[in-house]
């Protein structure tokens, strides 16, 4: 999964976050294999106002029928610019 987050929260409440994510995905029987922090990143088109947003790659092994769940979460928070989930 790739997040873009708003550029604008702080380091604490990036992580704060970024480990509700991590919960959710544990709590719907998933595990978060890896998470890959990108940084600050220039957005090639503004997103929400934003030209910058804040970039993370987590590697998540969860059931396919919980997919749509964690997609619905994403979706209605206002700190997460795009997401992109991706099947391996």
């Amino acid at each position: 999964m790739a997040l873009v987050l708003d550029s604008l929260i702080k380091g604490e409440e990036r992580e704060k976050l970024i480990n509700e994510i991590k919960n959710e995905v544990e709590k719907l029987k998933g595990k978060v294999e890896k998470t890959d922090d990108w940084g600050k990143k220039s957005l090639a088109f503004r997103m929400k106002k934003q030209n910058e947003g804040y970039f993370v790659v987590l590697n998540l092994e969860i059931a396919e029928k919980e997919i749509s769940l964690i997609s619905r979460k994403l979706r209605l928070n206002d700190n997460i610019l795009r997401f992109l989930l991706i099947r391996r």
